[in-house]
C-alpha cells in the first residue's frame, strides 16, 4: 500500500487560474490517497520576504512531492527557483507540467515556457544517482487521468 501523499504545487502567480483547474480537481484533491498542499496565502504572508518564505517553508512540511506548473514565464520568478531548491534539499520527488494549451480565465491561451530548472542552471548534474525530473503536459499527456500516476512514480524514485 502506498503512502499517502502531500503535493506542492509550485507556479508563478499569474498562472493560478489555471494552476486552480488542476490543483481543484475531486479525485485528486482530498481523496484517499493524495492531495495539494499549498493554498492561497493569507495576506499577512505579503508583508515581507521572511514571511513569504516561512510560509513557503511550513507548506512544503510533510510533502512528498512538488509538481512544477510551468506557464509562459514561470521560469522569471525568484519564488518558483526557491521552491525547487528547498524541494530538492528535502529530497522529494519533482515533476514538471507544462501548462500549454490550456484556456485562461480571459480566452487566450498560454504558451510553452522555458524549463525553469535548465534556465536557471539549477538540475542536479548527470550522474548515476542524480534525480531525474520528467516532464509532461497537461493537455498532450492526458494529464487529467495520468497524473496520479506521475505524482506516484515521482515519489517512488525520490525514496518517499
Amino acid at each position: 500500500m502506498r503512502s499517502y501523499r502531500y503535493i506542492f504545487p509550485s507556479f508563478k502567480w499569474e498562472d493560478a487560474w489555471l494552476v486552480n483547474q488542476i490543483v481543484n480537481l475531486p479525485f485528486v484533491v482530498g481523496t484517499t490517497e493524495m492531495q495539494f498542499r499549498n493554498g492561497v496565502p493569507p495576506e499577512e504572508v505579503h508583508s515581507s520576504n521572511d514571511a513569504i518564505r516561512r510560509w513557503i517553508q511550513s507548506s512544503m512540511d510533510g510533502c512528498t512531492c512538488l509538481i512544477l506548473f510551468v506557464g509562459e514565464e514561470t521560469y522569471k520568478s525568484d519564488w518558483v527557483a526557491y521552491e525547487l531548491d528547498l524541494a530538492r534539499k528535502r529530497g522529494i520527488g519533482r515533476i514538471i507540467v507544462y501548462l500549454d494549451g490550456m484556456k485562461r480565465r480571459d480566452g487566450s491561451i498560454c504558451r510553452r515556457g522555458p524549463d525553469p530548472y535548465a534556465s536557471r542552471g539549477i538540475y542536479t548534474p548527470n550522474s548515476p544517482n542524480s534525480y531525474i525530473i520528467k516532464q509532461y503536459s497537461w493537455l498532450q499527456n492526458d494529464g487529467i487521468n495520468n497524473i496520479g500516476q506521475w505524482i506516484e512514480d515521482a515519489c517512488q524514485r525520490a525514496g518517499k
